[in-house]
């Protein structure tokens, strides 16, 4: 899937509600949260980059929440960022391993 972004740009997804879900970018010491909400019919994001973007359908954040939705079942513990235009991904955090751990802590 391409998307076009930083390669120095890192991002979290949260669901925090019935299609509503937290996209949050770091870069560095630096982090920003940005609101996707996402439909039956359409995605919007609360950014400024989507307000301006002529092509709604093609905005980057509202994308990357729904490769996350489609690819990895909403799983919880992903970063993703951008190589090039092509979006990577890598699960940092197990949290079943860290669930069973707590079960018998």
């Amino acid at each position: 899937m391409n998307f076009s972004g930083k390669k120095s740009e890192t991002y979290v997804i949260c669901e925090v509600g019935k299609g509503l879900y937290d996209v949050t970018k770091f870069i560095g010491d630096f982090y920003e949260t940005h609101e996707v909400k996402i439909t039956s019919r359409s995605a919007s994001c609360t950014c400024f980059g989507f307000r301006v973007q002529k092509d709604k359908t093609q905005h980057k954040h509202c994308l990357m929440v729904k490769f996350w939705i489609e690819n990895l079942d909403k799983e919880p513990g992903y970063a993703f960022w951008y190589e090039g235009e092509d979006l990577e991904f890598n699960k940092f955090i197990d949290f079943e391993a860290i669930t069973k751990y707590m079960e018998v802590a």
